[in-house]
């Protein structure tokens, strides 16, 4: 059967699935026809999946230059599976997801526009990438704008994002489309039990401890905060980048929990559910999946007033801190614990309403032109 849309997206191992799965159920729905090529530890049982079966962290795999080239072999392989598909049964539309570009997706594409006349999609969660050094920033949007300018389309979620492709890369509205974040609820991807229950975190940092996020700024509020509070806890769980410069020596003195290591979904679920609130001190950013994995859940989020933050109807105004600066995070961490601050609900059905007719508006414009 010809299919509308396939979604070709090698990120969708654990939390990364979530996100795919809600859209393809939402157009599911709508009647649009659909193949997915996924990641070999997508959390669902339909799908094509092709990618990263012996080089994620999921598989339990050393990290290391052998599992670099072992990755970067596993993706080649994958793109090839779909473009011989993509061939064959010549889609209406092709929605290439990009998270770190790599030359081997500029060939992909080149392949797809001489190949078929499939509308292509580029979907942009971070437009401007993530990097430790400024060298491997621009070498990411060097291969970025040569895939920008091959796409037919442009696919984000949010206002700052287009600002950003249209300031960084020169590009014009007429290419740019958008639709809201979908919401994730992790829960649906774990097994949830009474025995999931043990210490409660009054704060805590879950996830990629990467330096554009803020983890220096989170430990300097940190010290600010134990030395008035020095019964209140921190939880800093997460993997740690090989060549991060973070230095976590002596951090359990000031009644810091240190969990470093790579997190499973159970894991990753258990810890928010175990914590009161989560704080999210991010440098930099164009787009964040993780607010839509913890709105939810019965959790406090403290956030830095990046545009990606302050621009999320889900978000509660009271946790909002003054990005880069640890003082102003002190203070809102202070006003959360002494006032133990309770979860607001945000309005999810109005949110889930408005995705589901933005993305069915998105897709049915671009499959009938």
């Amino acid at each position: 059967m010809k299919k509308d849309i396939v979604h070709i997206y090698s990120g969708t191992q654990g939390l990364g699935g979530l996100y795919l799965d809600e859209i393809y159920n939402t157009l599911l729905d709508f009647g649009f026809k659909q193949e997915i090529f996924v990641s070999h530890y997508f959390p669902f049982d339909y799908g094509k999946k092709i990618f990263f079966k012996r080089s994620d962290l999921a598989s339990g795999a050393k990290k290391g230059k052998f599992r670099y080239y072992v990755r970067a072999l596993e993706l080649v392989f994958g793109l090839l599976k779909a473009l011989i598909y993509i061939i064959f049964n010549r889609p209406k539309v092709i929605n290439l997801s990009v998270n770190s570009a790599f030359f081997i997706d500029v060939y992909f594409i080149k392949a797809i526009k001489k190949f078929t006349s499939s509308k292509l999609i580029i979907t942009c969660h971070d437009v401007i990438p993530f990097g430790e050094s400024e060298e491997q920033v621009q070498n990411q949007i060097r291969i970025r704008k040569k895939i920008f300018g091959l796409a037919d389309y442009l696919l984000v979620h949010n206002k700052n994002s287009i600002e950003d492709l249209k300031k960084n890369f020169q590009i014009v509205d007429s290419k740019i489309i958008v639709h809201p974040f979908p919401l994730m609820n992790i829960a649906k991807i774990v097994q949830d039990s009474e025995d999931s229950k043990s210490k409660i975190y009054d704060f805590s940092f879950i996830g990629h401890l990467r330096k554009n996020k803020g983890i220096d700024i989170l430990l300097e509020a940190w010290q600010m905060m134990h030395e008035k509070y020095p019964n209140a806890d921190l939880l800093l769980a997460g993997n740690l980048p090989e060549d991060s410069k973070l230095n976590l020596n002596s951090l359990q003195e000031n009644n810091i929990n240190l969990q470093i290591k790579y997190l499973t979904d159970e894991e990753y679920y258990y810890y928010v559910k175990n914590s009161k609130n989560v704080v999210l001190p991010y440098r930099s950013g164009t787009n964040s999946g993780v607010v839509y994995n913890l709105v939810e859940m019965p959790v406090n989020i403290i956030y830095s007033d990046l545009p990606m933050f302050t621009n999320n109807p889900l978000l509660d105004v009271r946790g909002k801190f003054k990005t880069n600066n640890p003082t102003s995070l002190f203070k809102v961490m202070e006003q959360f614990y002494i006032n133990k601050t309770e979860f607001k609900n945000p309005n999810i059905d109005n949110y889930k309403k408005s995705f589901d007719n933005s993305l069915f508006e998105v897709y049915s414009k671009i499959i009938n032109q």
